[in-house]
């Protein structure tokens, strides 16, 4: 290859380079229409029977923030770092609008979690429907990130 040609590749590599850096960011999509997401109950930790053999019936997990993000994106994807949230209500209750695509949801209480970090729960979010899902205590998978 001549110095010339060689020139020209490097400079051709440089501009396609500038061109493809320079690239706009794809836009954000649209905030959720609110004809799809999640809702379901959070429910705390299943208590033992009592004396009588009973079980109680599981407690409604009250003001429990639930938080949802999108999964599968790269740091491209204008909903990188977004997050929705919503609080449960008294009963536990709570629905969360979503764009369809995938979603991680957790729940943050420091109350009950204390310094537990919990891993996320997965659903796929379908258009113009919402997705039942239950938060369950005692299946979520906890670890402790206090400093021993």
């Amino acid at each position: 290859m001549t110095t010339s040609r060689a020139w020209a590749f490097v400079t051709d590599m440089a501009l396609a380079a500038l061109i493809v850096g320079c690239e706009k960011p794809p836009s954000p999509p649209p905030p959720p229409d609110g004809a799809s997401g999640v809702r379901g109950v959070c429910l705390l930790p299943a208590e033992p029977a009592g004396a009588d053999g009973a079980v109680p019936e599981r407690r409604r997990w009250a003001d429990v923030q639930v938080v949802a993000t999108r999964t599968n994106i790269s740091s491209r994807d204008p909903e990188w770092d977004r997050k929705d949230r919503t609080t449960a209500d008294a009963s536990g209750a709570y629905q969360l609008a979503l764009n369809p695509g995938p979603h991680s949801i957790w729940v943050q209480d420091p109350a009950h979690l204390k310094d537990m970090a919990i891993s996320p729960l997965f659903v796929q979010v379908e258009a113009g429907s919402f997705t039942e899902f239950v938060t369950d205590y005692d299946q979520i998978r906890m670890t402790d990130v206090q400093a021993k």
